[in-house]
């Protein structure tokens, strides 16, 4: 784990010493290329589940805040590329639905034209679980939909597949789960959260 996530553990294990903090969110805006650095913020599913070990315990609930995953997209990317970021958006969700203390799984948007990661990174995009493009106003879904649906169907909280369709009208006080389930207040077990009005048929 790199310098500020212990620099972040180290503070916040002193507030919860002296009863301050009850929980911590994770951001989770992530690199998925050839690098496994773990510079740039690389994805390295190893460090990820310590840092969760670490912090669940010490009795704090984990939230994953503004999930995206980044990959270059000029060249545009690969087939191998795109399968990288699949298994990375599926492998994060498998590592929260794994871990007990992990309360919340939030994207950091939902399609790739909400996305802020062009107007920071040239070159670099299609980070989130939808494109930008849509019929019939609604989005289309990306490999890595998929990737975080295997993770929800492979365990008995869910136990079967979604068709969640996000609409492009945007009604940004209402949040859903992969089930269509509109969600007024976020229950303790991890959920994955839109912003977008959901069609569950």
């Amino acid at each position: 784990m790199g310098k500020k996530s212990n620099y972040v553990y180290n503070i916040v294990a002193g507030l919860k010493n002296k009863g301050l903090v009850d929980g911590i969110g994770l951001q989770c805006h992530f690199y998925v290329g050839p690098s496994t650095s773990g510079s740039n913020g690389a994805w390295v599913p190893a460090e990820m589940v310590s840092n969760f070990q670490r912090l669940a315990a010490l009795g704090l609930r984990i939230s994953l805040t503004e999930v995206d995953m980044r990959i270059q997209t000029n060249p545009a990317p690969d087939s191998a590329l795109l399968a990288k970021q699949r298994e990375g958006y599926k492998t994060l969700m498998g590592i929260c639905l794994a871990q007990p203390a992990c309360k919340a799984f939030f994207t950091w948007g939902v399609n790739d034209s909400q996305s802020w990661i062009p107007g920071a990174f040239s070159g670099y995009g299609q980070a989130l679980l939808f494109d930008n493009t849509s019929a019939n106003g609604v989005y289309n879904r990306k490999a890595v939909y998929y990737g975080v649906q295997e993770a929800l169907t492979a365990t008995s909280i869910w136990g079967h597949k979604t068709n969640l369709k996000i609409i492009a009208d945007d009604h940004q006080s209402h949040r859903f789960d992969l089930r269509g389930r509109l969600v007024t207040a976020l229950p303790y077990n991890p959920i994955f959260v839109t912003k977008k009005t959901v069609n569950p048929k």
